[in-house]
């Protein structure tokens, strides 16, 4: 399904959206990624709940607009608030696209829950970092090779394998 565009703000979109429609009554919301995802558990009139997406976007020319994507499409995003699943379960816990999409959600939230501590390292799109301080919700970590300094949130982190430290080399008397 495309885009469909007509509100003058979010604002309006977002009461729009979350208004009854056809019979589905809205149990929870939540807006992340700075408000573009908008997560609405829905209940259908015969009590089936299910998880829906709404991509939300705004601009000059179009007004605002959305594109719906329920989990049964699979969704890219994986920023979905964990206690929706306990408000709409699952039914078929075999290979579907909402089975797969529930397990890539509670991946994501379990590495961003890792806590860092100052010199641990990570590793940053197969690159090796160094953790040397917080910024708000951010780690600031140190590359390794080049000593740039970057922001980097815990979900994009995984921790480092211990390096394989070499032998020592003993020192054998020379002859």
């Amino acid at each position: 399904m495309g885009w469909l565009f007509g509100w003058n703000s979010r604002e309006e979109l977002k009461t729009h959206l979350l208004k009854e429609q056809n019979g589905y009554n809205v149990l929870d919301s939540a807006l992340t990624n700075l408000g573009r995802n908008l997560w609405v558990v829905f209940e259908h009139p015969h009590k089936y709940k299910f998880i829906c997406l709404f991509l939300l976007a705004g601009g000059k020319k179009d007004g605002f607009g959305y594109k719906p994507v329920s989990e049964d499409m699979g969704p890219c995003e994986v920023d979905c608030p964990l206690r929706f699943f306990e408000l709409a379960p699952l039914h078929d816990q075999s290979g579907t696209y909402a089975a797969k999409w529930r397990g890539r959600v509670k991946a994501h939230h379990a590495k961003k829950s890792v806590k860092y501590a100052d010199g641990d390292e990570v590793l940053v799109h197969g690159d090796r970092f160094k953790i040397v301080g917080r910024y708000k919700r951010s780690y600031v970590i140190q590359c390794c090779k080049t000593g740039a300094r970057y922001k980097c949130s815990a979900a994009k982190m995984t921790p480092a394998p211990k390096e394989a430290t070499k032998p020592a080399e003993s020192e054998a008397p020379s002859e």
